[in-house]
């Protein structure tokens, strides 16, 4: 790509364009070296590991997040040097974490969900399409039977009855009408 090459026509990449992209933008600037990529490597790692560690720390205590950043981050997700699975051969590797890791630190239910936050996941699983073909689509499968189940699925997606734990408390005349 530094001498013209178009990817996919010129240049065969079996990932897709994002973190390719990334990378020849700051080797452009910082040089197309081993170093310059261990150096990419290791700050992208460095992020995607920080990123899995709050998201732990969201759901548990903070010294058994900590444990877990210990025992199951730090031996997988340093690159270069992490002891189980720390391949160095594509950048796609710690960006696709990073994007995977963004759309479940964004993720709430969608009856939670503000606006923003939707479309922060629409443009987080679009990027993730470009950063390697599939993962998008395949995060985007659970959505559709969380809401289901969200909304009641023995109802089909009929409203909630009255005495249904989704409706709305009764108003002070007794109504089970808005307020």
């Amino acid at each position: 790509m530094h001498r013209g090459q178009q990817l996919f026509v010129d240049a065969a990449y079996p990932y897709g364009p994002v973190s390719i992209t990334l990378f020849a933008a700051i080797a452009k600037v910082a040089g197309n070296t081993p170093l310059t990529y261990l150096g990419v490597l290791a700050i992208l790692a460095a992020a995607s590991a920080g990123m899995a560690a709050h998201l732990m720390s969201r759901v548990a205590a903070t010294s058994l997040a900590l444990g877990l950043a210990v025992a199951a981050l730090l031996p997988t997700m340093p690159l270069p040097g992490a002891p189980i699975g720390g391949y160095i051969s594509s950048i796609y590797f710690p960006v696709e974490r990073i994007v995977l890791l963004a759309a479940l630190l964004l993720w709430k239910v969608p009856a939670d969900r503000s606006g923003w936050r939707s479309v922060a996941i629409g443009g987080v699983l679009g990027v993730s399409q470009g950063v390697r073909f599939g993962p998008g689509v395949v995060m985007l499968a659970p959505a559709t039977p969380l809401r289901r189940v969200r909304r009641g699925a023995a109802t089909d997606g009929a409203p909630p009855s009255p005495s249904s734990p989704d409706s709305p408390p009764p108003s002070a005349d007794g109504s089970s009408g808005p307020r």
